[in-house]
């Protein structure tokens, strides 16, 4: 098996036996998810072989992000049922905010300013589109 199928495998095999499914989150978060556990494999697993990752991404950032993403999608999950729609998105791009834009200090910010920053900070996004779809998580 080649070195990114590997990769690919282990990233799909960790996020079904951490969250399940993924289909009851927003389809940005879910890739974003992906994206999360993904480059925390390709930086510590090193038996998937050299996968190279871009010299710009943080590494310690990727591994608070592996570390707190379940921790937000379990909240995430249960403010769903808790609360109305409108603040599940709310919290939903708040998650995003943190694990895809890495907006220092998102939890002293308003959604407005949240949002303007999302969108300012578009460019910088260090993720592979459609990650979640060529993981095959159902």
């Amino acid at each position: 098996m080649q070195p990114e199928q590997k990769l690919i495998e282990r990233t799909r095999e960790a996020i079904i036996e951490t969250f399940g499914s993924l289909n009851d989150l927003d389809p940005e978060l879910a890739n974003t998810i992906a994206n999360v556990f993904y480059h925390y494999f390709a930086l510590t697993e090193e038996s998937l072989g050299a996968i190279s990752l871009d010299p710009s991404i943080d590494q310690d950032r990727i591994v608070k992000d592996y570390v707190f993403a379940p921790k937000f999608i379990e909240d995430l999950r249960r403010a769903k049922s808790e609360t109305h729609p409108s603040f599940h998105k709310m919290l939903s791009d708040f998650v995003l905010s943190i694990l895809k834009y890495h907006i220092d200090n998102a939890e002293n910010k308003s959604p407005v300013r949240l949002k303007m920053e999302r969108f300012l900070n578009r460019h910088k996004v260090k993720e592979i589109a459609g990650l979640i779809e060529k993981l095959r998580i159902s």
